[in-house]
């Protein structure tokens, strides 16, 4: 009858009347529902829409009806509350029950965090994107909520859980190297905040995780990669023995000062003895013959044995000639 009202009459006040009696009879009639919010809507009856809405969610809670459709109603209340009536306060409330009825509803939870941004509450901005992100079934939209989630945390200085959010972000996507490069990054800025024990784990993990991306793209990329890994966690055997193998024998005299600091800090490492030769040799390449000497002295020192070590070279001064009364010992 309503319909008909409606739609065939064009009487509205007839048809809201009958939309009422059916919704007295059955409150879980949604055509009678939608179709009087509808009708209010239209005419800019906010008020009066608001009524409607608790009225209904009143008698479908004491029905214990569809939680989803109670939680669309207290949802539909909110955003009346918030957008035409800028009432804050009574809107979050609707929301906040809007996705405790329904943890699916994430428009919810999107227009409660929007309300709590604007507010300054980042705590609670956090704790609603841990919902949504939760809630959310896309994959691709997860991620994304992750990664903000992650920018919040930073933003409150909480590096923890900034960590934590892309963490799960990486374990969505393992192969995005923009992800896996942001959790190392965050990595850094947590050790920073760290003691001497927890700051070397972090500094670990992320030369593990530049490996990775180092891994995934191409030589020439992928050492610049390898060198950051080295610059953050210098005792990091995988990078080092990557950057190794990654680097022509133009490139083995750059090694050097990796060399120096792996072996620095991680004096008796996997392979610190060949390093140390392989660092002599460096030195030698480059002309630089005391150091070429500490490093071999250093190698026999900790190898417990000697070998002879013969150094050959030529004094010229500035004209080419061989300066005259140089003696072995000198030199």
């Amino acid at each position: 009858a309503a319909e008909i009202a409606e739609r065939e009459l064009a009487d509205e006040k007839r048809a809201e009347g009958y939309y009422r009696k059916a919704l007295a009879r059955d409150a879980r009639n949604l055509d009678a529902s939608e179709s009087l919010q509808a009708l209010l809507q239209r005419g800019a009856r906010w008020n009066e829409l608001s009524d409607l809405l608790e009225q209904l969610i009143e008698a479908l809670t004491r029905q214990k009806a569809d939680p989803h459709l109670i939680g669309l109603l207290h949802y539909r209340r909110g955003d009346v509350l918030n957008k035409q009536f800028t009432h804050t306060d009574a809107a979050l409330e609707q929301y906040r029950r809007a996705y405790e009825a329904d943890p699916s509803l994430l428009r919810a939870m999107y227009e409660a965090r929007v309300l709590m941004l604007a507010r300054g509450d980042l705590r609670a901005v956090c704790a609603l994107f841990e919902k949504e992100a939760a809630a959310d079934p896309d994959v691709g939209r997860k991620i994304a909520l992750l990664r903000a989630l992650a920018d919040q945390y930073r933003v409150i200085e909480d590096f923890d859980g900034a960590v934590s959010a892309l963490e799960r972000a990486c374990g969505l996507a393992p192969s995005d190297v923009s992800l896996t490069h942001a959790l190392a990054s965050e990595l850094v800025q947590r050790s920073t905040r760290a003691d001497d024990r927890m700051r070397a784990l972090d500094l670990d993990r992320v030369g593990d995780l530049l490996c990775d991306i180092a891994q995934s793209v191409g030589p020439v990329e992928g050492r610049v990669f390898l060198e950051a890994a080295l610059g953050h966690a210098p005792w990091h055997h995988r990078a080092l023995l990557e950057l190794e193998r990654v680097s022509t024998s133009a490139q083995r005299a750059e090694l050097a000062r990796y060399w120096v600091a792996y072996l620095t800090h991680n004096p008796d490492g996997d392979r610190a003895d060949e390093r140390r030769i392989m660092l002599a040799r460096a030195y030698q390449l480059a002309g630089q013959y005391q150091d070429a000497i500490y490093a071999v002295e250093d190698y026999f020192e900790r190898a417990g044995l000697r070998l002879p070590v013969m150094i050959s070279g030529t004094i010229t001064d500035a004209s080419g000639r061989t300066l005259s009364g140089q003696t072995p010992e000198a030199f």
